[in-house]
């Protein structure tokens, strides 16, 4: 059991802010899963946890691109594997005024930052 989420030869991250998951659908990663891709494919990372004590913050919109670009779709099935595999989350979920954009995601972090720093 992996109780924090480690870089190989980094730091122990504990707090994650995750704006729009985006996932890395597997019919483009194909069979061959190296490191390269377990530790930038959150879906295979996670995987390989249970009961890290992490936190992570997952933040998505509901509004224009949100749905076109997967964001979330992806985000909502991201928390709901960290569910699963027992890894404390938090999903804020915006409305529809919160596009897959910047103006969005600044509003977000300026919500969301003061909690990390």
């Amino acid at each position: 059991m992996m109780s924090d989420l480690r870089a190989p030869r980094g730091p122990v991250v504990r707090r994650v802010l995750a704006p729009d998951v985006e996932l890395v659908p597997d019919a483009l990663l194909g069979e061959e899963r190296g490191d390269a891709v377990y530790f930038n494919n959150p879906v295979d990372f996670v995987t390989g946890l249970d009961g890290s004590d992490a936190s992570l913050l997952l933040v998505v919109g509901r509004g224009q691109w949100e749905d076109t670009t997967g964001a979330l779709e992806h985000t909502l099935r991201f928390a709901e594997l960290l569910r699963e595999r027992g890894i404390r989350h938090e999903l804020d979920v915006w409305g529809e005024e919160a596009p897959h954009d910047w103006p969005a995601w600044r509003a977000q972090l300026a919500k969301h930052l003061p909690r990390f720093v």
